[in-house]
């Protein structure tokens, strides 16, 4: 048997239009890992409202595609 884990920032190109495929959401250093930053700025971004988080009770996921869209919409500001 084989296990395939798919990369969970990149889809699968022939279920990404099927509507059925449901990503994992990641956790924080997972998100963390994507981003290239620590756990405690993804924190940070999630206080400030600048990267939307799921919670649920006392946990807290991230979705991959709002990982995606932070990421493109961070793309184009330069360096401060």
């Amino acid at each position: 048997m084989v296990i395939v884990r798919r990369d969970p920032v990149n889809r699968n190109p022939s279920t990404e239009n099927s509507g059925s495929a449901i990503e994992h959401l990641v956790m924080y250093d997972e998100a963390a890992k994507i981003l290239g930053v620590t756990d405690r700025t993804v924190r940070t971004l999630v206080k400030k409202g600048k990267l939307p988080a799921v919670r649920f009770g006392r946990s807290v996921r991230f979705d991959p595609a709002d990982l995606r869209n932070f990421i493109e919409q961070n793309k184009h500001r330069g360096i401060n």
